[in-house]
């Protein structure tokens, strides 16, 4: 058990992770400042804050660095921990790249585009098997950062997928995430979720051993944080993992009803600028 420092009496937690959509920032993606203010005055009460999302590193620092507040970083839905200050990636796990071609060619074949995205270090790039114009939710998607995304046909210079993320109709996708769960049930794990922007269903694929949870898990005994001296808060389908893990799990009011029964408490909406109210209260 961690020897507890000065100050740490004072405060109910000492690690405490943070989602970004849906949790700190609001579907206008404006940063509220109230929200800002309690985030930095949790840090200053000496807690270490991880801010963990499904953003790859520089969308997730489009966030971090106006928020000026986060220690570590857990990215990817758990791909990837990085300490922010530096960018040191510390610990990654990928799909092993003998499993993910097969798993876009099966996309293929079920009619849904598949995007690779490259690990951190290599091409930096989202490839897209296929055409980004074809679904109106991916060539929306990319519209934030379309120099990102290429089109391929190929797997030549790929080697690990950091994750998959596949787009298309709404049943073929279905099908596709019942065929994948069953060919590779213990190799990669999916999840399935509605982007606010454009209402569509989008799945999420990533390696079986990977989630926010377990990167949290990871990241508090790497730390010397005990279970119950952690706090995570957030709102959709990839915070499942560490809210049920965390010694305090949060939802958002706005959160959808499989997050809402995971959490041992249940806040204001992000509109409402629940987690700083939480904040504020808890601290």
């Amino acid at each position: 058990m961690a020897v507890p420092e000065a100050g740490e009496e004072s405060r109910p937690f000492d690690l405490i992770a943070l989602d970004v959509d849906g949790t700190i920032l609001p579907d206008s993606k404006a940063l509220p400042e109230e929200t800002r203010a309690a985030i930095h005055a949790v840090a200053e009460r000496g807690a270490t804050i991880v801010i963990a999302t499904g953003r790859r590193w520089r969308p997730a620092m489009d966030v971090i660095e106006p928020l000026g507040a986060g220690d570590y970083l857990i990215q990817s839905s758990g791909a990837v921990v990085r300490r922010v200050a530096t960018a040191e990636i510390l610990l990654e796990r990928f799909i092993p790249g003998a499993i993910a071609r097969p798993v876009v060619e099966m996309g293929r074949a079920h009619g849904i585009t598949g995007v690779w995205y490259d690990m951190p270090g290599r091409t930096r790039k989202l490839h897209v098997f296929g055409s980004l114009q074809e679904v109106e939710s991916l060539r929306r998607y990319a519209s934030r950062n379309l120099a990102a995304f290429v089109e391929t046909e190929i797997f030549d210079g790929l080697a690990d997928a950091m994750e998959l993320v596949f787009f298309g109709e709404e049943d073929r996708l279905r099908a596709f995430q019942v065929e994948l769960e069953s060919r590779y049930a213990g190799k990669v794990r999916t999840m399935p979720w509605t982007n606010y922007a454009f209402a569509s269903l989008v799945l999420e694929v990533v390696d079986h051993d990977v989630s926010k949870g377990a990167a949290l898990e990871w990241l508090a005994k790497r730390l010397g944080v005990v279970r119950e001296r952690v706090l995570a808060i957030g709102d959709d389908v990839n915070d499942k993992e560490m809210i049920r893990w965390a010694g305090q799990g949060v939802a958002m009011g706005n959160a959808s009803q499989p997050i809402l029964d995971a959490a041992d408490e249940i806040i204001g909406p992000v509109e409402d600028e629940g987690l700083a109210t939480y904040l504020r209260r808890t601290f």
